[in-house]
């Protein structure tokens, strides 16, 4: 090429020496190539040059590494930047995966700290984070697990040492665990995996073609624990870090006996393996400053280069050791918390599951997937619960035992019955027919809960057309049940759906029951509306008055059924049910008589809550934003949408949601705006009272009453936060209370009510606690805080 060409070329190239770090020298720093070659000589008659010999002098002014930008050339400047581009070698960082050997680790406290390290990035990998940046980082896991299937015996360290055995505490104890700590990794992706889950937002199942342990049994790699143990014990080293390294290789073996893969019933071992992993934790944690960091680096993101992924390498997530204990003594407990299902067996009345299961989706701090997804198996693993009651039977007993209490509809003769033209024949059929077409939808009631809180809600969502539906197809049901029955009275075994069941006023069972589900799931979806924060707070007071008037529509439908049911207790003309029926019966009322109470509390407190905020609002205490691009009807649509396509009950419409929740500031007369504050104040210190009566009647309900036997913490639990919340309900009132009466005289004019506005919030101010702050997740209280005297 042209000599003067090049020299023109090479002297615009004025470049910036970048460091390995990415961070650029100063510009006095800065490097001229150009000052490197020899001065153009610009003849005529040279027509070219060989410049090999020179560039390359030029290029070694440059250490390998550092990185030339083109200040005038921006397109590829990122190429070659250790910050930007995940192609970039730096022979440093790729020197550490080479030359890693891993019997250079070969001091106990190494050991330790490795192990310690491993079970941090497992339980990150819990917390939702991929292999690739954590586990997959380590260079002994990539030193050791193979890209396909081998045998056991085949998956040792590799070394550039001619022999391994000199280092028993690598290629023995170090290998068991690192082997065994694979397989925990398969196991609980078989686990998660094979239940409802949803990948990359609760868990990230990717392997990267890095774990191919499936194929090789359980009991081998306890077996090599077992050999580590043992060759633990004849090495020759002080015993705080043989004890240290014992408990480690222990904890790991019971993790593997919690995680193997068997059948989630009442033979189960894995309680017995996360119990005993959790008495080991307290010894983990005490010999944990035993550890030593190796000098050189055993975790490297440049692993991540040779995995099978599409994604650039990322950072290595860290975590603290006490949140590694924490995080693992937390997995201990919602493993055996899972399991107390055992102790609902036999009865395994569904009121009860579905309120264990709730009362585990509550736990705090929430649950992992792994010991969700045990819960799930648990529940539906071989179609059963526990495998011992199939789905189908709990349905049914649903059923039964909610609005169908001793009732012939249900009696296991007509399932005996063989003759088709026979309508006890026909009665089963129909209820079979109900029954699979609902099962799924009922099973999920009970699925659900088990998902991520924001995922519950979506789902729940999802479910109440889907209910609504249902309890349509529910209605034709019961009329096929009715005309059956009507049509059984003309043979020698007549059928009564019900001694007070007349055709001017049917009853409705199936309805019923699909009906007493659909309403739990919409009060759920806007409960969990208010702890996930999806409300503003301008919207508490109308989403609470709405909440009220569900549970309100909860209330009148318990009243319903109790009476219903109560009438066959004494049927007038007809014969009275024997004992067993009368208590059947009876515990079904009982049961509705406790839940109408719960709805009460619910209405009452609900109310109360809208009624604190609905006196805010007028005060100037909270601040309503003004809404340029929406209309109150648009916005009453966007947070009445998963309930406008339901059929019952009918909404109330926006006008008067927003009559309930309003009080108005326009009438010029601030005397009856100070009488109407007084009003709201008056009725919300008497739905107060009635949640206090409530929460009385519900402290005296049984358990067996209630339907909560083994879950009286869970019961006591709720009634305490209801009581809680209204007692915080009561302060806040009161302190409206207060500052109306410290302004009292003010509010003559209109002029006069702005003032009265802007010197109340002079005296108070409001503070609406976040998530972690409340008594109650569900019910936002706000606090008003009334300033001293002396500050104002």
């Amino acid at each position: 090429m042209p000599e003067d060409d090049l020299g023109e070329g090479v002297s615009k190239l004025t470049v910036t020496v970048t460091e390995d770090d990415g961070k650029a020298l100063a510009t006095n720093e800065r490097q001229d190539v150009f000052a490197t070659l020899p001065k153009s000589r610009n003849t005529h008659h040279d027509r070219g040059k060989d410049i090999t010999a020179t560039f390359s002098r030029a290029s070694n002014a440059l250490n390998q590494g550092q990185l030339v930008k083109d200040d005038f050339f921006t397109l590829f400047e990122s190429i070659m930047d250790p910050k930007m581009d995940s192609g970039f070698i730096l022979p440093a960082e790729d020197a550490v995966l080479e030359d890693f050997d891993p019997m250079e680790h070969t001091l106990p406290e190494e050991v330790i700290w490795i192990m310690d390290q491993m079970l941090s990035f497992e339980m990150m990998w819990h917390e939702g984070a991929p292999l690739s940046q954590t586990l997959f980082t380590s260079l002994h896991l990539f030193n050791l697990l193979s890209t396909d299937y081998v045998p056991l015996e085949r998956m040792i360290f590799r070394s550039s040492r001619q022999t391994t055995g000199e280092c028993p505490l690598v290629d023995k104890v170090l290998r068991a665990y690192c082997l065994s700590l694979a397989k925990c990794l398969d196991n609980v992706i078989m686990e998660i995996t094979s239940e409802h889950f949803y990948e990359e937002e609760d868990f990230i199942s990717a392997t990267f073609s890095r774990l191919f342990v499936n194929r090789i049994d359980d009991d081998d790699f306890i077996e090599l624990l077992d050999e580590a143990l043992e060759d633990l014990h004849r090495l020759d080293i002080p015993d705080a870090m043989s004890n240290a390294i014992s408990i480690r290789l222990r904890t790991r073996k019971f993790l593997l006996e919690a995680m193997r893969p068997e059948a989630l019933d009442l033979r189960s071992t894995k309680p017995e393996a996360f119990l005993a992993t959790k008495q080991l934790l307290g010894g983990l944690n005490q010999s944990h400053d035993l550890g030593q960091e190796p000098r050189s680096p055993v975790f490297s993101e440049r692993v991540q280069r040779y995995l099978a992924s599409n994604t650039p390498p990322r950072p290595i997530k860290h975590t603290s050791w006490p949140d590694t204990v924490a995080r693992l003594e937390q997995m201990s407990d919602d493993a055996l918390a899972a399991f107390e299902i055992g102790k609902l067996h036999p009865d395994f009345d569904p009121a009860t599951l579905m309120r264990f299961v709730w009362s585990f989706a509550s736990r705090l701090p929430k649950p992992h997937t792994y010991t969700r997804a045990l819960a799930q198996g648990l529940l539906f693993k071989s179609a059963s619960i526990l495998s011992s009651l199939p789905h189908l039977d709990l349905l049914l007993t649903d059923i039964r035992m909610l609005v169908l209490p001793a009732s012939p509809l249900v009696s296991p003769s007509n399932w005996t019955t063989e003759l088709p033209s026979s309508p006890r024949y026909q009665i089963a059929r129909n209820i079979d027919e109900f029954l699979r077409r609902s099962l799924e939808e009922y099973l999920n009631l009970y699925r659900m809960p088990l998902q991520n809180r924001c995922r519950i809600r979506r789902t729940l969502v999802q479910s109440i057309p889907i209910l609504d539906s249902l309890q349509a197809l529910a209605e034709e049901s019961d009329a096929s049940l009715l005309s059956l029955c009507a049509l059984s009275h003309t043979t020698r075994d007549p059928i009564l759906l019900s001694p007070t069941s007349t055709p001017s006023d049917p009853f409705y069972p199936l309805a019923s029951w699909v009906y007493h589900h659909k309403l739990s799931v919409i009060v759920s979806v806007l409960l969990l509306g208010f702890e996930l924060e999806i409300y503003l707070p301008p919207e508490y007071a109308s989403m609470y008055a709405l909440l009220s008037f569900f549970a309100t529509s909860q209330v009148e439908h318990y009243t319903h059924l109790i009476s219903v049911l109560s009438r066959q207790l004494s049927p007038g003309n007809h014969a009275p049910p024997n004992p067993s029926d009368r208590a059947a019966i009876q515990s079904a009322v009982s049961y509705l008589s406790s839940l109408a109470s719960k709805a009460r509390l619910l209405a009452a407190l609900a109310s109360a809550t809208a009624d604190l905020y609905s006196l805010l609002a007028p005060l100037g205490l909270i601040t309503v934003p003004e809404y340029p691009f929406s209309t109150r009807q648009l916005r009453y649509e966007v947070r009445m949408r998963p309930f406008l396509g339901i059929g019952t009950p009918t909404l109330p419409s926006c006008e008067e949601l927003e009559a309930a929740t309003t009080t108005t500031t326009t009438m010029t007369e601030g005397k009856a705006l100070e009488a109407m504050l007084g009003q709201v104040c008056d009725r919300a210190d008497e739905k107060i009272r009635l949640v206090k009566a409530e929460v009385a009647r519900l402290r005296s309900v049984a358990p067996r009453e209630g339907r909560f036997v083994g879950l009286e913490m869970s019961w006591e639990r709720e009634w305490r936060g209801a009581l809680r919340s209204a007692v915080g309900i009561g302060i806040g009132v009161a302190a409206v209370r207060s500052v109306v009466g410290d302004v009292d005289g003010k509010m003559s004019t209109l002029t006069g009510i702005e003032e009265t506005k802007a010197r109340v919030r002079g005296l108070a101010r409001v503070e609406i606690p976040g998530v972690k702050e409340r008594g109650e997740r569900a019910w936002v209280i706000p606090r008003v805080v009334v300033e001293k005297k002396g500050k104002r």
